[in-house]
């Protein structure tokens, strides 16, 4: 019981000290990357969406 409660207690420990805040990011440009479509299956990437909102949803099922 002791050890399962210390390593639940490093664990917590060290998902605290590696999330990042949101602050960290605000005002800051958002790298440039390429991706296929899953309609036409053309490629495009950000750039081609400049001046455009743009909703980038990551999400798995896993």
């Amino acid at each position: 019981m002791h050890k399962r409660m210390l390593m639940t207690a490093a664990g917590l420990i060290a998902a605290a000290a590696t999330t990042a805040r949101a602050e960290d990011y605000v005002g800051k440009t958002f790298p440039g990357f390429e991706a296929t479509d899953a309609l036409t299956g053309e490629r495009f990437s950000l750039e081609d969406l400049r001046g455009q909102v743009v909703l980038i949803d990551f999400w798995a099922t896993w």
